[in-house]
């Protein structure tokens, strides 16, 4: 049950990621019209953004009512832990599965601002 549990955390928690992702890189094709560093940089910011969402979403997961959360939703009724249990598994499923994900949107927020690194000193000066 426990590895049920788990794994359904880190599937709500990518399929949120995923969609922020989506929102971001529609962003980022968006402004890829006028340069693609600022392109990049701007997705290095809104990841960065997302990650600080993470963070506080880990921090504030204990505190957080299991059965108000869309994990407790996707267990069958058979699957569901006892109300004393259900926090402490739930919270901190949710927990982890937030804290790996915000490490996985910094990395790659830290290789889109390399990225906008090398595509600003790549490209060639603008004249005054």
């Amino acid at each position: 049950m426990n590895q049920r549990i788990q794994a359904l955390a880190r599937l709500v928690v990518m399929r949120a990621c995923g969609f922020a992702a989506l929102g971001i890189a529609v962003f980022m094709f968006g402004l890829s019209s006028e340069s693609m560093h600022m392109a990049a940089r701007a997705g290095a910011y809104l990841g960065l953004y997302v990650c600080a969402v993470l963070v506080l979403k880990a921090w504030t997961a204990a505190r957080q009512d299991p059965k108000r959360t869309e994990l407790c939703l996707l267990l069958l009724a058979g699957e569901r832990p006892s109300e004393i249990v259900a926090h402490h598994l739930i919270s901190s499923a949710l927990r982890d599965a937030y804290l790996e994900f915000a490490t996985h949107v910094a990395m790659g927020s830290a290789a889109l601002l390399a990225l906008s690194l090398v595509l600003t000193l790549s490209s060639p000066a603008s004249g005054p």
